[in-house]
């Protein structure tokens, strides 16, 4: 899914192909995959490709976080913020 997020963001600038695309892709993946793979969180993917754009990053919280974690932690704009709650989220902090 991370892939996905990062070829819609690719396609971010020419906004009326990326709608289009979004559209498309969302309607395939929900016939395939069912309702949790709708545009809503097609666009969370691509919000969550350009927030932690480092594989090894995901990769370790994603053993130790939900991803209901990381939808909270998209909106905050700040790094070290966003690192520090990245981390405190995960059950060694518990």
């Amino acid at each position: 899914m991370r892939l996905a997020g990062k070829a819609l963001q690719q396609l971010d600038g020419v906004e009326s192909v990326h709608v289009h695309m979004n559209d498309l892709l969302a309607r395939q993946l929900v016939q395939e995959l069912g309702p949790r793979f709708g545009e809503k969180n097609l666009r969370r993917l691509m919000q969550f490709a350009e927030v932690f754009p480092k594989e090894e990053i995901v990769v370790s919280l994603i053993r130790q976080v939900s991803w209901t974690h990381f939808i909270a932690l998209l909106p905050i704009k700040n790094a070290l913020q966003l690192d520090f709650y990245a981390e405190y989220g995960s059950p060694a902090h518990e």
